[in-house]
């Protein structure tokens, strides 16, 4: 399946490089719908793509969540026009704006979308939670942004960064609730 209406960094393509913040968008996406997740399917004009993929605006059916502006508002996909099935262009336009401004997931990892995993803008000197500049001092439970290990424990008070990817066994605690996600 393709959400419509978003561009998420390149990950799967033989033909392309892993692009920076791809892997976080990924495990993002899987940690908001796991397998088995019901999920409400909703169309635009068209059904499916030239690879026969199946093009769809996604709705958790639990809360409702609209899945596709979720991915932008976090940082996890850019916004990106798919016509005719534009039906959302605009608000996701409005989205994609405000993340970038807010400078979250992809947009502080790597400075957008398109960007190769390796190399300048990659994310390879990230900012801690603390606001300095460090290469390797970040847990490797919060991957996506750079929080340095327990001790001290730090609280969501303590960090910038808001709705993250947590991975286990998530020293800090961020993940109250064991959705995957830090500091909502």
């Amino acid at each position: 399946m393709r959400l419509i209406g978003i561009d998420t960094p390149e990950t799967k393509d033989p033909r392309t490089v892993v692009e920076c913040f791809g892997r976080e968008a990924s495990n993002h996406l899987a940690a908001l719908l796991p397998i088995g997740t019901p999920v409400r399917v909703v169309y635009d004009v068209q059904r499916t793509d030239r690879y026969n993929r199946a093009l769809a605006y996604l709705y958790r059916s639990s809360d409702a969540l609209f899945i596709n502006a979720a991915m932008i508002i976090e940082g996890y996909a850019a916004a990106y026009r798919y016509p005719p099935d534009v039906a959302n262009a605009d608000w996701f336009s409005a989205l994609d704006r405000q993340a970038r401004e807010a400078n979250v997931g992809l947009w502080a990892a790597c400075g957008g979308i398109n960007t190769p995993a390796s190399g300048a803008g990659s994310g390879s000197t990230t900012t801690t939670a603390g606001g300095t500049s460090s290469g390797t001092d970040c847990s490797p439970s919060y991957p996506g942004v750079c929080i340095p290990p327990a001790p001290p424990d730090l609280d969501c008070g303590d960090v910038t960064y808001k709705r993250f990817v947590v991975l286990p066994p998530d020293p800090h605690n961020f993940d109250g609730n064991g959705d995957g996600i830090g500091c909502l």
